[in-house]
Formats: structure tokens, C-alpha cells, sequence
């Protein structure tokens, strides 16, 4: 079976930063995933203890949990994070580059 990594790679996708989660937690009561540091920074700042996404209220910080077996999902789907997302990084750079060139020369 084949996967399309564009088609899943929205699910994949830290709702607060956009990228692939590191060292992911997932909020226990609405099973929301995040990067560890992501989720505990917004919970830090706001200090009301809600879901970023959905706002569902949580009793405490410890509402958030690692998440390893997410994270070896993220492995298996895209290996090195690091590596993918520079090889995402210089995609976008190219597909942007591409887009001014035409932009140029549809002005000239």
C-alpha cells in the first residue's frame, strides 16, 4: 500500500507552530496533538489550562502526556523530521522562486 504524504500531511502538522511535531504531547481530554514545547508554552502563557484548538478547559498541566508512539508514527511516515523539513523547506524555496520568475516576466 502506498501512502500520499500530502494527503496526510495536514493531520501530521502541529496546529500551533505548523510543522511536524517534536517530542509530541497529546492533551488527554480532547486528544489533540502538539509539539511538547508548543503546547507547553501556550498552557504557560495563557494560564487558563484550555486546548489551543478546541478550548476545551483541563483541570491541570498534567492533562498533557508524551506521546511516543505518535512520534514513531511520524518517524516511520517521514524518518529524520529534520531532513524533511529541510527537503520541505528548499521545495518551497524552489515552487516560490518559480512563481516570481513567472511574475517577472509577466511584467516586462
Amino acid at each position: 500500500m502506498l501512502i500520499d504524504l500530502a494527503s496526510i500531511e495536514k493531520e501530521t502538522r502541529c496546529p500551533i507552530c505548523l510543522e511536524i511535531p517534536k517530542a509530541t504531547k497529546l492533551v488527554k481530554k480532547c486528544m489533540h496533538r502538539f509539539c511538547g514545547a508548543c503546547i507547553d508554552k501556550a498552557l504557560r502563557q495563557t494560564g487558563d489550562n484550555k486546548c489551543p484548538l478546541c478550548c476545551m478547559h483541563l483541570p491541570s498541566r498534567r492533562e498533557t502526556v508524551q506521546d511516543p508512539t505518535f512520534d514513531a508514527l511520524l518517524q516511520a511516515l517521514y524518518g529524520s523530521v529534520d531532513d524533511f523539513e529541510t527537503a520541505e523547506a528548499e521545495r518551497l524555496k524552489l515552487e516560490t522562486n518559480r512563481y516570481i520568475v513567472v511574475c517577472f516576466m509577466s511584467l516586462s
